[in-house]
């Protein structure tokens, strides 16, 4: 054997290095823009990309019509606003997924045999923040719970309902007018009964009992 030939041991072994050089893994990105209709963003990986091993890194170019995946369901979700610079996570498949992104159906062959590459990266909107950056000014109250579709304020065993601000409204409108309206029967003497006059001073008109910080329906 020459000092040129390979065994076939080296050979595999290089070969399944290039293959994992060539995969990606999990890593961070910064959100530019997020369109919730489709739920797509272009996203710029934090970390430099190397082209080759060993070579020197090269700024990490955005990637466009990333899909976001949410904590999601076939009939619930949750989701909040995604604002420029907002940190997620990036996660490669380790799939070509074009087919069943296109028609939804399961069993879908692959278009190519790429594994864990850019091309099927999903990002997962887990913030993370540098040790240099402190966390948000504003508090969270934990005591949330989601219970079979329900928001449940104040944890999972709150059982009162939340009272809708126009349904109040309309209530409280039905009483004044009720109240603006009414007259009492009036016996000044012999002979049938007169009814009084309405309210000389009628309820003054309820206001709005909307929340500022909580929608629900």
């Amino acid at each position: 054997m020459s000092g040129t030939d390979v065994s076939l041991t080296d050979l595999l072994l290089q070969t399944m290095r290039a293959t994992v050089d060539e995969q990606e893994g999990p890593m961070l990105g910064s959100v530019n823009t997020y369109d919730p209709a489709t739920r797509r963003m272009n996203v710029t990986p934090l970390v430099p990309l190397y082209v080759e091993p060993g070579d020197e890194p090269v700024p990490s170019p955005p990637i466009p019509h990333v899909l976001t995946i949410w904590p999601e369901t076939a009939t619930h979700s949750i989701k909040w606003p995604l604002a420029k610079n907002s940190t997620v996570i990036l996660e490669p498949l380790g799939h070509d997924h074009t087919a069943w992104m296109v028609t939804g159906k399961a069993g879908e062959p692959a278009k190519s045999s790429r594994r864990f590459s850019l091309a099927d990266i999903v990002a997962i909107p887990l913030g993370a923040l540098p040790n240099t950056s402190p966390a948000p000014a504003t508090s969270y109250d934990p005591t949330w719970a989601v219970l079979y579709g329900m928001w449940a304020a104040g944890g999972s065993d709150a059982t009162e309902f939340v009272a809708l601000a126009t349904k109040v409204l309309t209530e409280l409108q039905s009483i004044k007018t009720a109240f603006d309206a009414h007259t009492h029967a009036y016996l000044p003497g012999p002979g049938p009964s007169t009814p009084t006059a309405t309210p000389l001073n009628p309820m003054p008109a309820p206001g709005s009992v909307a929340a500022t910080m909580l929608k629900a329906k």
